[in-house]
């Protein structure tokens, strides 16, 4: 069962939770403007790159123009946001340009762009030299990286897209370089090896590096997102968050002589993640979660994951416990965890004193570092709840930007916080924002996926 880590609710809906945690773009409609004035683009910019394809969608770039027979809004943007391009202009049903300007020859009526869509019969794509004009407008900033997709998109020009080579330590020097690049680094590609960092300026890459041995290829995450055709941003996040896998691992004994098994998580107040509500217990055995009426495997899970805890383990209908370690107790008979779950009666949740233990096994390599391991999200402050005001735990260091931030989320951090002002990076042990960091001003929220 493949789930969000991210800040899940209950029951899990990955699709929905991580659509409201990752980073979007939103499209406006600017109007009708008029094109190709004594020959003159008035949306410019984009490059020939020989751009054939987009996920699965089949498209043709001829000069500065893309075409697609099942031309939409989104598959537009998509293609204008991979080179970072504010504006995207739709003309005569099939065609597509990108730029940074718009309205150098004038507005025109918005019956002169009348013209469907060829991809979507309720979406306006421009008329006869008339371009409908579309803003994109970034969430947040280009200095954020994750791993691409080599293959998602398809060029037939071989020595495109442009690309600049320097030397590079590491791979946080290499994409610091692309986030302070001005003239618009959309991706790089690193060797290791060789410690070349490679600044590519639409977020594609060249025939030259298409070996894996040339290097690791990293969009910035405005343009990784931008890659869904077309763009529906709960599918598209849900594909880029970071995914677990439950196993149920059987039952097991707790309690005994009033040692908790699994328990290695603090006491946070914990009372709400999404809409859903749960009861923090702190006691002398240790700290856990409760709910009398949802709690489901995916539920505790979801607590645990935010901790970042290998295991999950579910006790008599309600209890939820997050730990690192399991079995030291012993192993029960499978017919001791005979209870019900609360919010879902077809799943088992443990008996009086026994754990019903789940083990989360999160995907990607948990030693690679940086790039690998720890890859971010813009995080939804408000998403986890917490009752106690100086919970979770965290440290505050001083960093230069925010890739060394995330960089120095290692081993026990599960999230940060880092001010651009003040050039402070806050490291957190559990997935929540602190009451004292609940200001937007101190600064950006990112969870690790």
């Amino acid at each position: 069962m493949p789930l969000c880590r991210i800040l899940c609710a209950a029951p899990i809906l990955s699709c929905l939770i991580c659509a409201a945690l990752c980073r979007e773009f939103q499209i406006s409609d600017l109007g009708c403007f008029v094109d190709g004035t004594n020959g003159v683009r008035d949306v410019g910019g984009m490059k020939n790159i020989g751009l054939t394809r987009i996920g699965s969608s089949e498209v043709s770039q001829i000069y500065d123009s893309i075409n697609c027979g099942q031309m939409t809004r989104e598959v537009c943007s998509s293609a204008c946001a991979l080179g970072g391009f504010q504006f995207a202009a739709l003309q005569a049903a099939y065609w597509c340009h990108c730029g940074n300007s718009y309205g150098s020859q004038g507005a025109a009526p918005y019956w002169e762009c009348s013209d469907t869509c060829s991809g979507n019969w309720g979406q306006n794509c421009g008329g006869m030299w008339r371009n409908r004009v579309l803003r994109l407008s970034y969430t947040n900033g280009n200095d954020f990286f994750v791993r691409g997709n080599r293959n998602f998109v398809e060029l037939n020009i071989p020595d495109a897209p442009n690309f600049t080579t320097v030397s590079a330590p590491s791979r946080i020097q290499c994409v610091s370089l692309c986030s302070s690049k001005s003239s618009g680094c959309q991706a790089v590609i690193f060797s290791q090896q060789q410690r070349l960092c490679h600044l590519l300026e639409y977020a594609a890459v060249p025939a030259a590096f298409s070996s894996e041995s040339s290097g690791d290829f990293f969009p910035t995450m405005p343009a990784l997102y931008r890659t869904g055709m077309p763009i529906l941003s709960c599918l598209i996040c849900a594909a880029l968050c970071r995914q677990f896998q439950i196993s149920d691992l059987g039952c097991f004994v707790d309690d005994a002589n009033g040692v908790r098994d699994v328990n290695d998580m603090k006491h946070i107040g914990l009372i709400r993640i999404g809409s859903s509500e749960v009861s923090p217990i702190n006691d002398a055995s240790g700290a856990f979660v409760g709910s009398y009426s949802i709690m489901t495997h995916e539920l505790c899970s979801s607590v645990c994951a935010l901790g970042g805890f290998q295991f999950a383990a579910l006790q008599a209908i309600y209890w939820c416990f997050c730990g690192n370690s399991y079995g030291s107790l012993g192993a029960a008979s499978d017919s001791e965890c005979n209870l019900a779950c609360s919010g879902n009666s077809g799943q088992n949740c443990g008996g009086d004193y026994r754990n019903r233990v789940l083990r989360l096994s999160y995907t990607g390599s948990s030693e690679d570092a940086c790039m690998n391991r720890n890859v971010f999200v813009p995080g939804n402050r408000t998403f986890v709840e917490l009752s106690v005001p100086d919970a979770p735990a965290f440290r505050t260091l001083q960093c230069a930007g925010l890739p060394e931030c995330l960089y120095r989320c290692r081993s026990g951090c599960q999230a940060v916080i880092f001010s651009q002002q003040q050039r402070l990076c806050h490291l957190l042990e559990f997935a929540a924002v602190p009451a004292a960091l609940s200001s937007a001003s101190s600064g950006d929220f990112f969870v690790r996926r």
